[in-house]
């Protein structure tokens, strides 16, 4: 499956305001970089409880769904939307939109009742949206636990747990000379046999995680390293998929090198940069002229001004 992912970017107080989504997900992310409160999303719903929102992964504070209506599709009461916050939120923090539907049957058939071609396209929609969904978060669960589906890591911590087994193993067979110590030659033999049930649960996790990786490589690519922008890195930040696929961001003034955080595999990567007033109507300057980059920099010339600037491509690794 082929992941599409676009960006829209305004200039809010000097900052990015960043969307991404991928087209095959019922989900948009935000990096909050100004002072609007209103946040689009451009997939179906059926009732507000639908929409869940998170502000770095938590809660998000008090606000308002507002859905648009009269789509061609009659089954679907609302084809998009908006989240308006009650206040502002702080500079830099993600902001998630995701639809959860409830596993619930829109139509209940009857025996005896007729059957008509709405209640089916009604019952067949419903489901459908609802297995977008659960795609989702299972692509949601191969991202969050990355580290532990990687075989490589599981069959490290299988060998390292093989290899304690096998030094219990042999202090048992040296425990029969030690008379007065019988207590802990039994515990010694519960504490292997322990280990020996761990061994075989491990090992059937192992196939597990293996399936659940065949069944999840190709939904979506995922996110595996972060960067959030501070001012020990400059307030420049990045995001590098399983792909290698790399999407960083900062600021940059006149003359100033910047020596990037992740190298990119060659200089024919998309370089954007942005200038102007606080308007949140601006549409931004995309160009890269007046730059100098490499695969592991850019630079400014002195005679340009002050810019936001966006990098999208493939890493050297």
């Amino acid at each position: 499956m082929v992941s599409v992912f676009l960006f829209a970017c305004n200039v809010v107080a000097g900052f990015f305001i960043l969307q991404q989504k991928d087209l095959n997900m019922q989900k948009v992310s935000y990096i909050y970089g100004g002072e609007t409160r209103t946040f689009y999303f451009n997939f179906p719903y059926f009732e507000k409880s639908n929409i869940v929102v998170t502000v770095d992964n938590k809660p998000a504070p008090a606000y308002n769904v507002i859905g648009n209506k009269g789509g061609s599709n009659p089954d679907f009461p609302f084809t998009s939307g908006r989240i308006v916050f009650e206040k502002p939120l702080k500079k830099f923090e993600t902001i998630t939109i995701e639809r959860h539907l409830p596993l619930v049957r829109p139509v209940d058939f009857q025996p005896l009742a007729r059957i008509t071609s709405t209640m089916l396209n009604q019952d067949m929609n419903y489901t459908m949206e609802l297995l977008k969904d659960v795609r989702d978060d299972l692509d949601t669960f191969h991202q969050n636990y990355a580290d532990i589906v990687d075989k490589e890591s599981t069959e490290l911590l299988l060998s390292k747990i093989d290899l304690v087994n096998q030094n219990i193993a042999d202090m048992s067979e040296h425990m029969d000379v030690f008379d007065s110590i019988p207590l802990m030659q039994t515990a010694i033999e519960s504490l292997q046999s322990t280990v020996a049930t761990l061994t075989s649960g491990l090992s059937n996790c192992t196939n597990s995680i293996d399936l659940l990786n065949t069944k999840t490589t190709e939904i979506s690519d995922y996110v595996i390293h972060t960067q959030e922008p501070n001012a020990g890195n400059d307030y420049i930040w990045y995001r590098k998929y399983k792909s290698n696929w790399v999407e960083m961001g900062g600021s940059i003034n006149p003359g100033q090198t910047i020596t990037l955080p992740v190298e990119m595999a060659d200089a024919n990567y998309t370089l954007a940069s942005s200038f102007g007033t606080s308007s949140s109507t601006f549409s931004p300057y995309w160009s890269h002229l007046g730059y100098t980059k490499t695969a592991t920099s850019i630079k400014l010339a002195a005679s340009g001004i002050s810019q936001n600037w966006l990098i999208s491509g493939f890493s050297a690794t």
